[in-house]
């Protein structure tokens, strides 16, 4: 998590980073003291060496991917590094092209794809971005909505 927070140790760990490592270390981790000052790094491939299974290397990839996100700046070599990690450990989730089209500065797309996918775990019924989402939510049409507002 420190290596995608400082990208690779080329940037300051910021303070929300460091609470939000030392906050996983100490909740997620059941760990107590300082959680960066003595820990190796560990780059993508000696991760993938280390996790024994495919449910230890979902979950590493998604704190690395919230550790890239963390600062709630889209930063490319964080984006790409934690990706990096994904890739390495063979981490395939709908997220993970999010985070991918991000670095390309397709938001909109991004957007849309989240929608989507926050429909779907709703509902598990496919949407496409040329529908109108708000009639998934709302069971009136909107003249009848409007009409009784």
């Amino acid at each position: 998590m420190r290596q995608v927070a400082t990208t690779a140790d080329r940037t300051s760990l910021t303070d929300i980073a460091h609470r939000a490592i030392e906050s996983a270390s100490r909740i997620v981790f059941h760990e107590t003291g300082h959680f960066a000052r003595n820990r190796p790094t560990i780059g993508p491939r000696a991760l993938a060496t280390i996790l024994t299974d495919e449910l230890q290397s979902m979950w590493a990839a998604r704190f690395l991917a919230v550790m890239a996100l963390v600062d709630g700046v889209l930063e490319k070599e964080k984006l790409d590094l934690s990706l990096e990690y994904a890739s390495v450990l063979d981490v395939h989730e709908p997220y993970l092209e999010q985070l991918h089209e991000s670095t390309k500065g397709n938001l909109s797309w991004v957007l849309a794809d989240m929608t989507r996918q926050n429909i779907k775990s709703l509902w598990d019924q496919p949407w496409s971005a040329d529908q109108d989402v708000m009639a998934l939510f709302l069971p009136y049409s909107r003249s009848w909505l409007l009409g009784h507002l």
